[in-house]
């Protein structure tokens, strides 16, 4: 199947472009914090797994008018490279800036992601120190203690909460990052990444 068309960018005139004949599966995956040394491990190990990737700095603050920052197996593509004609999106926005920044930009995000009406999954990492494994198995939350896991805490909610209006076809999946080296557990979201069902919620 194909898609009728998504307006993924401007012209040089600032006029809307509509790209025709887009596949609903790409194969594409897009990394948002590519300059970031998660986001640059992700890239390695998405390249690695025989993936079209594109990069995009998290520094652009999702206007998207500007080519990635880097790209790996794009040849041979009739549409150019664009976040919401990925079928993946995986953000790895440096959680340590400030507060207000941080959650300014994956606010902006999702604000983005519903007016293009983007219809992929998202993979946001998050980090296991801000919950904790009750006696039952089951995961629970951990008050911030310092600011970066704050920022991860407020993103998580932001995320369930804006990516879930009436509407929607975003599906997010939250991977915390435990103990593993950043190789290992970049690789195991890689591997979670092409399940049939990947879960919703993780410790890797």
């Amino acid at each position: 199947m194909v898609t009728t068309a998504k307006q993924i960018s401007r012209d040089k005139f600032g006029r809307e472009v509509l790209y025709f004949d887009v596949p609903e599966k790409t194969g594409i995956f897009s990394v948002i914090g590519a300059d970031t040394c998660l986001g640059a491990h992700m890239i390695k190990q998405l390249n690695e797994a025989g993936k079209t990737v594109y990069g995009f700095t998290q520094e652009k603050d999702f206007k998207f008018a500007l080519k990635p920052i880097s790209e790996h197996e794009v040849t041979g593509l009739d549409y150019p490279p664009h976040p919401i004609l990925s079928d993946w999106l995986v953000v790895c926005i440096d959680p340590r800036i400030e507060f207000e920044k941080y959650t300014s930009k994956i606010r902006n995000l999702c604000n983005y992601l519903y007016r293009k009406k983007y219809r992929g999954d998202l993979l946001f990492f998050s980090s296991a120190e801000i919950c904790q494994s009750g006696e039952d198995g089951f995961l629970t939350t951990v008050p911030p203690r310092t600011e970066k896991d704050l920022n991860l805490a407020t993103a998580e909610n932001i995320l369930n909460v804006m990516l879930y209006k009436p509407g929607n076809e975003v599906l997010p999946h939250v991977m915390r990052l435990g103990k593993s080296e950043i190789d290992e557990a970049c690789a195991k979201a890689v591997e979670m990444m092409g399940l049939d069902f990947c879960p919703d919620m993780a410790v890797i």
